[in-house]
């Protein structure tokens, strides 16, 4: 490089006849100009770099997440196609169950229409039995109507009706005799304790007479004791025998309740009075 510039300083670029020329120093500045130009080109130089640098790494990072977006929309798109894989496989397996049970059903029918024919008949007696039930039992209000002895039913309804009555006037009239005789009864053994209270009486007076002041003691109080147990027993006897003459008193009231009860029952069953059928109606109507 000295070379250079003492050539050109040899052709007079650096020539000054009033002044002698330090060569070092010429060639220092020189060298220093073209290092700081250098250094500034190099700075731009990197600039640039750096900034395209950046630019394709936004682009590098651009491009790595489209193609992870490509990735998971692939992942995705084969998730699908594996489910629809599946799918197709449970269809196609679904397809073939479906296909043997409708084989096993086609052999029940098969097997059901041989026996078919055999059953056509039993099933049309069956639904004709059952038509004539079913008719039976719609005709059954009216026939029983028909058939039914309303006279007939009345008088036995009446029977029944009364027959709790005439039961309670039995009763009544059993109940009544009863304690009119156990009333006599009371009233005999009362009046027989009387009597023998008088003996005792008469038979206290002689002993005490007689100075057994003791023995005539003990017999009246025998006395006292017979004729206090009798005067009970007389009135047991007159309540018997007025619960019996009540009993004798409410007696007819029964039957009449039952004659009333019995009428009631008979009308409610031929409200009608509709006479006696002259027919029975078991065989009234068989054809002869």
């Amino acid at each position: 490089m000295r070379w250079v510039v003492v050539l050109a300083l040899a052709e007079g670029v650096f020539l000054k006849p009033d002044k002698v020329v330090d060569i070092d120093e010429q060639i220092q500045v020189l060298e220093n100009q073209k290092s700081e130009a250098t250094v500034e080109d190099l700075q731009k130089a990197t600039q640039t770099i750096q900034t395209q640098a950046a630019a394709a790494a936004e682009e590098a990072l651009a491009a790595q997440k489209h193609v992870e977006e490509m990735e998971m929309q692939q992942k995705a798109l084969l998730a699908k196609a594996n489910d629809y894989i599946a799918q197709q496989k449970e269809s196609v397996k679904y397809a073939k169950d479906s296909n043997k049970e409708l084989e096993k059903e086609l052999e029940k029918a098969k097997q059901f229409a041989k026996t078919a024919d055999a059953s056509v008949k039993d099933l049309a007696k069956t639904a004709v039995q059952q038509m004539f039930i079913a008719k039976n039992k719609e005709l059954s209000s009216w026939r029983d109507e028909v058939l039914t002895d309303h006279w007939a039913l009345g008088r036995r309804e009446a029977i029944e009706a009364a027959e709790p009555y005439k039961h309670a006037w039995g009763e009544a009239l059993e109940k009544a005799n009863s304690y009119k005789s156990t009333a006599r009864t009371l009233s005999s053994v009362a009046k027989g304790l009387a009597d023998e209270a008088n003996k005792a009486t008469l038979t206290a007076a002689e002993k005490r007479m007689a100075g057994d002041a003791d023995g005539a003691l003990r017999l009246s109080q025998a006395a006292g004791a017979m004729r206090s147990h009798g005067r009970k027993l007389e009135g047991y006897a007159k309540d018997l025998q007025q619960e019996s003459e009540h009993l004798f008193e409410a007696a007819p009231s029964y039957l009449s309740s039952g004659q009333q009860a019995a009428a009631r029952a008979e009308w409610n069953a031929n409200p009608k009075a509709l006479p006696p059928m002259t027919l029975d109606p078991s065989v009234a109507y068989v054809p002869a």
